[in-house]
């Protein structure tokens, strides 16, 4: 997958994200990008267990940051999954 030059990467569970929707996270990265000149992609990570490893690969070796959004325990969550990657 190539992924457009930006500023930041927002990495979205759906099942894990509560009523936010991945379409309410496309809403914010478009007014990040209006309001503060940060360009945003969001990306959506359809499952923890198994982690996409190839696709966060790509992730983190185009982006030097990468955020991670998601409900729950901070711990054996994406977050956890993305750090310990």
């Amino acid at each position: 997958m190539r992924y457009t030059p930006c500023t930041l990467i927002l990495v979205v569970c759906p099942d894990s994200i509560g009523e936010i929707t991945q379409k309410d996270c496309i809403t914010v990265a478009n007014e990040m990008d209006v309001l503060k000149g940060v360009s945003v992609e969001v990306v959506n990570m359809h499952t923890i267990k198994p982690l996409d490893e190839k696709c966060l690969s790509e992730l983190v070796d185009v982006f030097s940051t990468v955020v991670s959004l998601e409900e729950h325990s901070i711990l054996g969550g994406l977050g956890s999954a993305i750090s310990e990657f």
